[in-house]
Parts: structure tokens; sequence; C-alpha cells
């Protein structure tokens, strides 16, 4: 079993593996080498009489000695506007320690409401490192810095006294922000995140009698319900099993069904659906559906799933940096999401463009692209269109391509045009292509750039992503032809049939 180390006490690690934490010891044989396992090393675990050891450690991709942790893919350098004072000196000093490591730096400014924060930002914004300000108050900051954890392993360094605790309770909703207020009209029943609610020495049932008394549920009400949280959880056979040894998919699984059957007026969801198999993801989505419209209860559903959201909710409310953007129909709330997170103009420029974590090489970099068309508010799908990709590359290169992915209105992968056979030569790089979007219908569109490297049997190496526009093909319309609408007749819009032969019998 694999995992990684997430703590050490006392000379026992506690390894976070598919199946939960499992606490165990390192083999003797680490001693002898004089290697000592660390928070972040990816471990092998085996079983020796019965319990579990620490039977290997794969290589580190770095390692700190103070504190010792090992494989950080983000550093966060916390300092605070007053109170300490902040230092730039020691700002630089671990960010040139966490470049050399190959960590990303990310300075991250507290106190902003004692003391301007103006001079810490004007020093490194012309450098390459990310720089965020928190606001404790409005919580202002933690939505970047929670895109920045996604996904990575992460550590928070600082002086004393400069709020590493806070913004972690605050990122983890132990406290609440200082300033504004929530007026709610019911029970609540919440799924934020996997885990949250349960105690993890608890069994499952031990865990339902738990929310169901946060609820204020009595022993009677709850055990009238738990036949059928079990029954929807699937965990039938794990239900008196400590949850701390459920895998992420039964906690999710119990999770979502304590929430939807215990007795509240108001279900929270926070992308429930991210994770689970997509039979049990459908079985929850008619559920959320029949409590808010045959039980009458209001569902709070956040996601980033527009097809799901379109299915789901009478309402939609679009948050933009903190702030509501649209409250209203859903159709014209996915547009305003679907038009904030794309571009609309036909040149794109992607110099300081911040590409996903998990890209690796570094050689070859998409720097801008254009669109030829007059306006992307019009593209007529009967027409080819051509873009025009500049390339940065340290390096001469082969068998280099682009995909092109179409995505609908929903965010949803309709269709991809390939361009294979590009040699990009080291330096500054021009490309044009042309495409045929005449397959899809009329209708509102998005889309996403990949460039990659053509590997033996078919196979392919992501070199660069970036993100796209949003585009709308029209279509002129001849005699005898219907509008296409895509929501009932597909995004694709392929040949017409052909008329064989008609006659009175």
């Amino acid at each position: 079993m694999n995992g990684y180390i997430v703590k050490g006490i006392g000379g026992f690690y506690y390894v976070k593996t598919p199946d939960g934490i499992v606490e165990c010891k390192p083999r003797g044989i680490f001693r002898k080498q004089k290697i000592t396992p660390v928070a972040g090393d990816e471990v092998t675990l085996e079983t020796e009489n019965g319990a579990s050891v620490i039977a290997q450690i794969a290589p580190r991709k770095n390692v700190f000695v103070r504190p010792p942790v090992a494989n950080l893919d983000v550093l966060f350098l916390v300092a605070s506007t007053t109170q300490p004072t902040p230092s730039t000196l020691v700002l630089d000093k671990l960010s040139a320690i966490a470049v050399d490591k190959g960590v990303q730096p990310v300075i991250v400014c507290t106190k902003g409401d004692l003391a301007e924060a103006e001079f810490l930002r004007s020093a490194y914004e012309k450098s390459t490192l990310p720089f965020i300000r928190i606001d404790y108050g409005s919580g202002a900051g933690l939505d970047e810095i929670k895109q920045w954890i996604s996904g990575r392993l992460c550590a928070f360094c600082g002086n004393s006294g400069v709020g590493k605790s806070t913004l972690l309770k605050l990122l983890t909703h132990v406290t609440a922000p200082t300033s504004g207020d929530i007026d709610l009209y019911g029970r609540v029943a919440s799924m934020l995140e996997v885990g949250t609610g349960f105690h993890p020495e608890m069994t499952g049932r031990e865990n339902v009698y738990l929310n169901g008394a946060i609820l204020g549920m009595t022993r009677a009400e709850i055990d009238a319900k738990m036949d059928q949280i079990i029954e929807f959880s699937e965990v039938g056979d794990f239900i008196d099993t400590p949850v701390k040894r459920y895998s992420s998919g039964m906690y999710v699984k119990l999770a979502f069904s304590v929430a939807a059957h215990l007795d509240s007026e108001i279900m929270i969801m926070d992308e429930v659906l991210a994770v689970g198999d997509m039979k049990f993801q459908k079985k929850c989505l008619t559920k959320m559906r029949q409590a808010a419209k045959q039980d009458g209860r209001t569902v709070l559903y956040v996601s980033h799933n527009m097809a799901t959201i379109r299915d789901l909710c009478d309402r939609c409310i679009v948050l933009d940096k903190g702030k509501v953007v649209f409250d209203g129909d859903v159709d014209a709330g996915i547009a305003i999401y679907m038009s904030n997170n794309y571009s609309s103009e036909r040149f794109l420029d992607f110099t300081d463009f911040r590409r996903p974590s998990w890209i690796e090489r570094k050689s070859i970099r998409m720097r801008s692209v254009e669109f030829h068309v007059d306006t992307l508010e019009a593209v007529e799908r009967s027409q080819p269109v051509e873009v025009e990709y500049i390339y940065d590359s340290t390096e001469d290169r082969d068998q280099i391509g682009i995909f092109f992915e179409v995505h609908d209105e929903f965010d949803v992968p309709v269709a991809t045009a390939c361009l294979y056979g590009m040699h990009i030569r080291k330096g500054r790089n021009r490309v044009t292509a042309k495409y045929d979007f005449s397959m899809l219908a009329a209708g509102t569109y998005s889309n996403v750039f990949t460039t990659f490297t053509l590997g033996d049997g078919g196979s392919f190496n992501t070199e660069d992503r970036t993100q796209g526009v949003q585009f709308k093909l029209v279509n002129t319309l001849k005699q005898g032809e219907a509008v296409w609408q895509t929501v009932y007749f597909g995004s694709t819009h392929l040949p017409d049939a052909q008329l064989c032969k008609e006659e009175l019998i």
C-alpha cells in the first residue's frame, strides 16, 4: 500500500493512504542507514506481525531540514504589514531557498487592516513571485490561496505572530471572518469536504447518531432513518467500522447519505459530485432534485460543473473575486460564468498566464494566439477559421502538435481538432493553422489549447496548456432549414440525410 506521511510523533508516523490514515513505524533498516522519515515522504507500507510498517521511502524531489518536510510543491511565505515588521531580506532568502529546491514560493501579506500593504506589493510586483494580500475581515485572498493549495503539497512559514495560524483556521472554517452576517431559517445539513463532520475514531453508525444529535434529532428519529442511510450509502458491511479506515469514496457516500436523509430544512453541498463513481453521482443528483422539488428543502449547491447546475438548480448566483456578480436565471448565470472565465478577444497574450501545476515541461511556451476573424461574436460555421500561434522555445523540437479542444456552453468537451507535425525551433516561432467547424451546430462554444509532443504508439506528452476564448458559431440558414437548437439536438451538426424515395401507396 502506498501513501505519504502527514505527521510524525514520538517515533510513530501517520500515513495518508487510499484507505485512510494509517499509524505505523519505520523498519529498523532506516535507522542503520541513518534515514529519518519526514512529513511529505512518499512511502510504501507492508504488514509485519499484524502491524503496518514503512518498508520503502521513495526518492525525494526536495527536502527541508527545519522543519523536516519533503516533496513540497508550494512554500507560502507569510509576512504581516506590521506587528511584527516584515523583513524583505528574510523573504528574499526564503524565496531563493525555495527556488533552489524546485519549490514555488508564494508571498502572503496579512494584517492589512492594521497597516498599508502597498510597500510590500510594490516591492515584489516586478518579480515573478505571486503576491496575495489577505483581508481577515472580508476573507479576500483566501480563494486565491485555496487555488494554489489544490492538488499540491504545501507548507507555510513566517515569523511568530504574522498570522499563519489564523490563516489556516480561516481556510479550514474553524474561524469565521470578523465581519458580515449569515441568517439561517431552518436546520442545516452540509457536506463541505471529505470527512467534514465525522469523528475519525467513531464508527459510521456512531457518526450518523452524532450528526443527527447536532441537528436536534432524538435517537428514535435517527433509528427510523438508519436503514435508509445505510442502504443509500452502500457501505453496509462497514457501517460499524471506524471511519478513519474508510476510503475517500466511502467517506463521500456516507456523508452525502447522512446529509440527505436526516431532518434538515437546508442542504449545503460543496462539489459533492467531484468524488465517487458515476453511478453514485447520478444517485446523488436525483436525491438532491427530490429534496428540492418534492420535500421542499433548500439545496445550496456549489460547483464548477455547468451541466449539473443547469440540471439541478432553479436559481444561480455567480461569484467573482469574492463578490456577487449575478443572481437570477440559471442559463443567464451560466453564460456570465463562462464569459468571465473565457476571453472574447481575438488576440490572447499568455506571457503572464499561470500554467497548471502538473505541467512539468518548460522548454516550449505558447506566447500568444490570434484568431483571423472580424469578431468572435459571429463566426460563420461554414467558413474555415485561421488561427495564428506564437511560440517561444529554448531548443529545437520536432513532432509538436496542438489539441484545439472545443467545449459547449456548459464547458463540456464536445470536439477536438488536432494539428500534427510542427517543427519548433529555438527562439520565437509563428505557426498558422486553419480550422473547419462546419460539423458543429450554431451556438456558443469555448476552447482550450494543449501543446504536446507525439510519442511512440500514439502516446503524447503535454508541453503546455492554456485557456482559450469564447466564440459563437452562426449559421446562414438556407431555404427549408430549421434553426438548430443545441439543447435539444446536440452540438455536433452531422451532414444532412438524403431522401431516397417519396411515394404514395
